[in-house]
């Protein structure tokens, strides 16, 4: 199995362009299941906004990483708006979901292994 970063880009798209689905992705996927780097940043920007109670999308989304100085590190605004433009329909939240948690446990059993 080959580690595929796409999924973590299809899950951060459901939940920028489908916010109503983001209570229950963190129900499923914590952010130890991302890869460190932007994917990890962003998915921490959306939890955090959960959190605070404010809403999901692709502005408080960008704001939340420019005020704590993470947007250019991940490659600002174009980039969030690349994620956004890469819709997959909701319908695949759960088998996105999965796909997550799969690459999490590949990519925990190859750092095992590559030791």
């Amino acid at each position: 199995m080959e580690i595929n970063d796409d999924v973590y880009r299809d899950l951060l798209s459901i939940c920028i362009t489908d916010s109503k689905k983001v209570p229950y992705i963190t129900t499923k996927v914590s952010i130890d299941s991302f890869p460190k780097g932007a994917y990890k940043e962003i998915y921490q920007a959306i939890i955090d906004l959960y959190n605070l109670g404010v809403d999901i999308d692709l502005v408080t989304v960008s704001n939340r990483l420019l005020n704590t100085g993470k947007l250019k590190e991940i490659g600002g605004r174009s980039f969030i708006n690349d994620i956004a433009l890469n819709v997959i329909s909701s319908c695949y939240t759960n088998q996105t979901i999965e796909s997550v948690i799969n690459q999490n446990t590949y990519r925990k059993v190859a750092s095992i292994v590559n030791r």
